[in-house]
């Protein structure tokens, strides 16, 4: 999956150790045909990825 995001431009979806049991959750819940959990939860940490690019971004402009 990282590899496809990665070609598309964006930065790799990294699911943290606190997210792992909703990852398992919405890992099934696909396998039953209901992605919708699973593309939400790639979608809110591929924002939180972004949102620390930008972070780190706007802090190298202040130096």
């Amino acid at each position: 999956m990282n590899l496809i995001v990665m070609k598309a431009g964006y930065p790799p979806i990294v699911i943290k150790n606190e997210k792992r049991e909703d990852y398992y959750q919405a890992l099934a819940q696909a396998d039953n045909g209901d992605f919708y959990p699973l593309l939400s939860l790639f979608y809110d940490e591929m924002k939180r990825s972004l949102e620390l690019m930008l972070e780190v971004i706007r802090g190298k402009d202040s130096m």
